[in-house]
């Protein structure tokens, strides 16, 4: 299933790319630079001499992040799409429509966008832009120039002008050659998380809109949260009709979710369901849903909100002085045990605001995280493909569902690998739900729910010699026993209305097993429907979808 919480989670991880590309970067300048000499011109000759070298050794690991990064973000956006599309129709009480025959199409257009603003605004413009040379460039000469006007002075040594010059560069950030309407430019991760968060969150909202629109379905109910922002507060927990105020019938129930009584601000970046929103739609079809979601207290939301704010301030000095420890640490500066000290007590002060509010709070130790080692991520991609697309706690939780799966299914009917496992239950919808199926019947058949025994008496109906009239039945021959021992638990459920499993299930089968009997005519069964129960469960031959 596709959830804003699932696309939060892929654009965090290339945006955490980014950002230790981003260290490795500093890493090397540092190295380049680190050398001093008794002679500040000197100095600043040999290193503006080494610029080349280093602009190489940048272009080489912007190359090894490229052919992960580009490859990520194409599988990112080619598997929402289908993902987007069956989630819907599995909310929908209509039959299912085909998937559109444009979609790929559509993704793709959707992909080309944000990899194009990111190779423009951030890969091209490290090592080049109309100026000749590329940001991770004038980084370097910015610190070469800001630790030669500090040594100049005569108030720092050497060894204190780099290190300052070093860490305002860390704190700052390498920059994009983009500047926002309040002349701001973005940091390399900033601007490839928001890049990713606002294109995915667009193609989310748009693919879904559109799919509920083809089955007349325009209303969604909005998840709710306690500490919501100030532009999700009001609608949280409401239903909402997705269509502009003038297309809303005048009898309807329901406001639009651009009604500017909700202050939602819906469609921009910063409004409800933009880059910073964590609420979802659940399609809500009137009169056959019922709204469930809680309603907070104004003043618990906003002490929540607050904080919450509190921890992300906490959270942001965490990485200030991470930061500084890694400059001082890669410069051998006896300031490391200083910074240290100050990170392990902001640690301590985030432990205890938890502490404090743990009924609504967190800790997210991904947003404490500086710089890990390029070679640490691209290593994680390689191998965990699919699952480095989770948190701890998710890829915790799906390693132990994997090995009750398989512990109960068999290995052969999974997936060999977590990130297999992982590839069928976010992307492959229709083959998921079937394993779903699966261990539904085989977890009942086990703790007695489902009886593993065909009833005689129920079964005699839909046998050759015992038939009654207008029922389906098996030939006398077919081992009914024999047949639901082979196949019950390797089918799929049947669904009511409200998408709830029946006790019926359904499977092909190959053998000339018997009759089906239906208002389409006799023929040949090439189905079996299982209904199971604990004491009466019995087969039915059927024919296709009958």
């Amino acid at each position: 299933m596709i959830t804003p919480h699932q696309l939060d989670l892929w654009s965090s991880n290339m945006a955490e790319l980014y950002n230790s590309l981003e260290g490795e970067i500093i890493r090397l300048l540092i190295k380049h630079l680190k050398d001093g000499s008794r002679d500040i011109t000197d100095w600043q000759a040999k290193k503006l001499y080494e610029l080349r070298l280093f602009n190489n050794e940048v272009v080489s690991l912007l190359s090894k992040v490229t052919d992960v990064s580009e490859k990520e973000i194409k599988r990112m956006f080619e598997d929402a799409g289908e993902g987007i599309i069956k989630d819907i129709d599995k909310s929908m009480t209509a039959p299912s429509k085909p998937i559109p025959s444009n979609l790929d199409m559509i993704m793709q257009a959707y992909y080309e966008q944000a990899w194009g603003d990111i190779e423009n605004y951030v890969n091209q413009t490290l090592i080049t832009t109309n100026f000749g040379i590329g940001t991770a460039q004038i980084a370097y000469q910015n610190v070469l120039n800001q630790t030669a006007a500090m040594f100049n002075t005569g108030i720092y040594t050497f060894e204190e002008s780099l290190e300052r010059a070093i860490t305002d560069l860390a704190q700052k950030g390498i920059r994009t050659t983009l500047t926002d309407r309040g002349n701001n430019t973005w940091s390399l991760e900033g601007y490839v998380r928001t890049v990713l968060k606002s294109t995915l969150g667009n193609t989310y909202n748009e693919l879904r809109t559109q799919r509920m629109s083809e089955y007349g379905v325009y209303t969604v109910v909005v998840t709710s949260h306690v500490g919501a922002r100030k532009q999700c507060s009001a609608i949280q927990g409401n239903v909402v009709d997705l269509r502009m105020p003038s297309e809303i019938p005048k009898d309807s129930e329901y406001k639009s979710i651009y009604d500017p009584s909700w202050g939602a601000d819906y469609g921009t970046a910063g409004g409800h369901r933009g880059v910073n929103c964590r609420h979802s739609h659940i399609p809500f079809i009137p009169g056959v849903n019922t709204n469930n979601q809680p309603h907070y207290d104004a003043d618990l939301n906003a002490e929540v909100a607050q904080a919450r704010d509190t921890q992300r301030r906490i959270e942001r000095e965490i990485v200030k002085y991470k930061k500084k420890l890694m400059v001082a640490e890669e410069l051998g500066s006896d300031k490391a045990d200083y910074w240290r000290m100050m990170v392990r007590r902001r640690q301590a002060a985030i432990r205890e605001h938890i502490d404090k509010n743990n009924k609504y709070l967190s800790r997210n130790y991904k947003r404490e995280k500086v710089y890990t080692p390029l070679s640490t991520l691209m290593k994680e991609f390689k191998e965990k493909g699919h699952a480095s697309y989770l948190s701890k706690s998710e890829l915790r939780s799906a390693n132990e569902q994997y090995q009750r799966y398989k512990s109960l299914l068999g290995s052969e009917r999974l997936p060999r690998s977590i990130d297999g496992f992982i590839d069928l239950k976010y992307n492959k919808v229709e083959e998921w739900d079937k394993i779903q199926d699966n261990y539904y019947v085989k977890s009942k058949l086990k703790d007695g729910q489902f009886g593993s025994t065909i009833n005689p008496e129920k079964q005699a109906p839909h046998m050759q010699a015992t038939k009654i009239e207008g029922k389906s039945y098996f030939y006398d021959s077919v081992d009914v026993q024999k047949i639901f021992d082979e196949y019950a638990g390797t089918g799929v459920i049947e669904r009511d209305n409200n998408g709830k499993r029946r006790n019926t299930e359904k499977m092909r089968i190959t053998d000339n097993i018997g009759i089906a009997v239906s208002l389409n005519g006799v023929r040949q069964a090439n189905f079996i429907k299982i209904h199971h129960s604990k004491n009466r469960t019995h087969i039915v031959p059927i024919w296709k979808d009958e």
